[in-house]
């Protein structure tokens, strides 16, 4: 760590989102719990979905409260009707090579299954980085998340395998365990398919990361706090956000833009959003969070407010935890594969049935509200900002563009079938005219295949 490649950040953490859509079957929940663990060395389910082990993984799971089952993390905005399986596949160490990070660094892997929604999210957690130089995150950034400089993964206590697949990037791993998911919840009618979906690289995917900083060298505190942060080191925060090691010669009014859109509702932290991911500015350590703190911690003794008392005073290692920051992103990532996959379809083409075409529009209806109407307890401004910047709202133009093609799809397969009952009518008054009453039938028959068949 060296101040000659920027500002010191202190405290930071990381977490690598990956979410995937894959075609899920019903099995018994056992079943895929028997398979994990003969993958990895301890999988851990959350206690109140072993209950629901004997049946179908679709939709008749309770709701789970803990967003990742330790009794240490608190999390105060719990999930609501997630429909969801949440596996804890184990942890296992990582090293840079060939780079100038000899740090060894740890992760744990969570796999999050959304069964009614077909998708999979793969969160590679508690990566404690620590103090760290703007330059030198940035780049660190780049490795883990785009596959910059090969990894060294030490997978000792996490494969069951005594000899594990050498693999060296996060993007390879995640796609090992995709696999062992689509080896059991994929349809084996794809087999031998070159455009099989139960391939990882076949998968519709969306990698985001989430960066927490919880300390910036040199900043003066104040109320207003965060608009001297952003005067002094809005090039820097944005070569962060956005992965750019060229923030030192980008406008100031250039970087103050990107970071406009943000979310904050407390004087002490700030969420800012680009397209790659997250990155959440939390200064635990200033008085301002701390005054903070003696307040909440002051009025929850008055009422007698006990889960107000367990939310305050204790902070969770994994990032993006408080405030909402990684809930948000996650909602959004799952919204943006499911549409990126719905766009990938054919609405509005004549080849299609007129049945396919009605509930191709229905679907997509669904995922466009969906898109539209996601809310997250009381931070539908941070949803906003998010949808925004990984492009959802302009999936949902391109989608509503689609369903105008479908409904102009529909019309033209109507008129087209009007006109051939129409003609039906009009020739079979000629027929039942010139033709003797014991062959109009068949005649007729062979008429009506024939004219329904142009509709088609």
């Amino acid at each position: 760590m060296s101040a000659e490649f920027g500002v010191i950040l202190r405290d930071v953490r990381a977490i690598l989102l990956e979410s995937a859509i894959l075609k899920l079957q019903d099995i018994p929940l056992e079943k895929l719990i028997a398979l994990l663990n003969k993958q990895y060395i301890k999988v851990e389910v959350a206690e109140e979905q072993k209950e629901e082990a004997e049946k179908k993984w679709v939709k008749n799971f309770k709701e789970f409260q803990d967003f990742l089952f330790k009794d240490d993390l608190k999390y105060s905005h719990k999930p609501k009707q997630l429909n969801i399986i949440m596996f804890r596949l184990g942890s296992y160490a990582f090293r840079i090579e060939d780079s100038c990070f000899h740090h060894e660094y740890e992760a744990e892997i969570f796999a999050f299954v959304y069964p009614g929604i077909d998708i999979v999210n793969i969160f590679f957690t508690n990566i404690i980085i620590g103090d760290l130089a703007v330059d030198e995150l940035i780049f660190l950034r780049k490795i883990i998340q785009y596959d910059k400089k090969k990894i060294d993964f030490n997978f000792q206590g996490f494969f069951q395998a005594f000899n594990p697949p050498k693999y060296k990037s996060f993007s390879q791993l995640n796609n090992a365990i995709y696999q062992t998911f689509v080896s059991e919840t994929i349809s084996k009618k794809y087999a031998g398919d070159p455009e099989n979906p139960a391939e990882s690289e076949n998968l519709c995917k969306k990698k985001l990361m989430l960066l927490e900083v919880q300390g910036i060298d040199n900043v003066e505190e104040s109320l207003g706090l965060f608009e001297k942060i952003e005067s002094k080191y809005a090039r820097e925060l944005y070569g962060l956000l956005v992965s750019d090691e060229g923030y030192p010669f980008i406008p100031q009014r250039f970087a103050l833009n990107h970071l406009k859109d943000n979310f904050g509702s407390r004087e002490h932290f700030r969420i800012y959003v680009s397209n790659t991911g997250v990155l959440l500015v939390n200064l635990l350590n200033t008085e301002l969070h701390k005054n903070y703190e003696k307040y909440q911690l002051r009025i929850a003794d008055c009422f007698k407010d006990y889960e107000a008392e367990d939310r305050f005073g204790s902070h969770p290692d994994i990032a993006g935890l408080e405030h909402g920051a990684l809930l948000a992103m996650e909602r959004a990532s799952i919204l943006s594969v499911i549409i990126q996959d719905y766009l990938k379809k054919d609405f509005y083409s004549v080849d299609n049935s007129m049945k396919d075409i009605i509930e191709n529009r229905k679907n997509l209806i669904e995922i466009i509200n969906k898109a539209t109407n996601i809310n997250i307890d009381a931070m539908s401004e941070l949803t906003d900002i998010i949808l925004d910047k990984l492009g959802i709202n302009g999936f949902v133009k391109k989608a509503r563009e689609k369903l105008e093609f479908a409904e102009d799809a529909i019309q033209i397969k109507y008129q087209r079938r009007l006109s051939v009952v129409t003609a039906i009518i009009a020739v079979s008054g000629v027929f039942f005219t010139a033709i003797a009453i014991p062959e109009i039938k068949d005649c007729i028959i062979s008429l009506c295949k024939y004219l329904m068949s142009l509709g088609n």
